[in-house]
């Protein structure tokens, strides 16, 4: 069974799937021990649903992960179902199983980080005991509503100071398209001191880490800053998607932004990188992120 659930990893999902290093994680923890060694054909579909017990009510120090569970089914199952397209091996096992039999589905999301919410973190950030990783990561998040790995993975050949263009690859990309985002002018100085200091690595945060222990930071923060309710670093997209909406800026300048995939027919046939919008769109952003801080700062001397 390891075999298999391998041969999806790297003959599909190492191509596809951006996230492929925690399919093959999840894989190794809580598949592998118990059937990884098993021949396919003699794993049964309850042996499959114990494994997917384990992770759904938890086990040892390790609590009750029913989302989890759902989604490590999914690569399962997805897997198997590749490997008998291939002819690879062939197995029905999970045929007649959906997420709600083994687990829960991914609840759909809808954080957005409050005004007070979204200036903690940014005092948080320049704090002499935060990490300049992750300073720099969270300011660049803040900034570009970009994607974690976007940044994570941005190497300083991607900057184009010249013409002040910042220029996702596609391979960065979840969409597999290429994103193509303004520098406000008012930032260069800020960058161009951040590459000074880290662009003999070659990349833009000074090296490279993992998606799980940066996720794992973000899913921190909230509770050290004492905000009520828990947001990941990916909730920060959201914020500026609706922060960008109440300015007044056009919802497809703002997807254009973010990196969204646009469908329908625009998507096919209408190439334009908005230029002129999206820098607007960005100094207004950043215009509205002085203006908080200068707010609270007032604030904070009234008081």
């Amino acid at each position: 069974m390891e075999d298999a659930l391998e041969y999806w990893l790297v003959e599909y999902a190492e191509e596809h799937r951006k996230n492929y290093e925690k399919h093959r994680a999840q894989f190794k923890r809580h598949i592998y021990p118990y059937i990884g060694s098993l021949p396919v054909e003699m794993v049964s579909t309850a042996m499959w649903c114990s494994c997917f017990d384990r992770i759904r009510k938890g086990q040892g120090k390790r609590k009750p992960a029913p989302v989890a569970a759902g989604l490590v089914f999914q690569g399962c199952k997805q897997s198997l179902v590749f490997c008998r397209k291939r002819g690879f091996v062939e197995s029905h096992a999970l045929d007649d199983l959906i997420i709600s039999d083994v687990g829960k589905k991914q609840a759909k999301k809808d954080r957005v980080l409050t005004e007070d919410e979204l200036f903690s973190l940014i005092e948080h950030t320049k704090s002499d005991k935060f990490p300049d990783y992750y300073r720099n990561l969270i300011l660049l998040l803040v900034i570009f509503g970009a994607r974690t790995q976007e940044v994570r993975m941005s190497t300083w050949d991607e900057w184009d100071f010249d013409n002040l263009v910042w220029t996702v690859p596609k391979a960065n990309s979840k969409t597999a398209e290429k994103i193509m985002r303004p520098i406000p002018q008012a930032l260069l100085p800020w960058l161009l001191e951040l590459k000074f200091s880290t662009q003999r690595t070659g990349y833009v945060l000074g090296g490279l880490k993992r998606s799980e222990p940066v996720s794992q930071f973000g899913r921190k923060q909230w509770k050290q800053l004492g905000h009520k309710e828990p947001w990941t670093l990916h909730d920060l997209r959201r914020t500026m998607a609706t922060k960008l909406n109440d300015l007044g800026v056009h919802p497809h300048i703002a997807d254009h932004l973010l990196g969204h995939t646009i469908s329908g027919v625009s998507g096919i046939y209408n190439r334009s990188q908005y230029f002129p919008e999206k820098i607007e769109a960005l100094d207004k952003w950043l215009s509205y992120l002085n203006m908080v801080d200068r707010l609270k700062r007032d604030v904070k001397v009234n008081e």
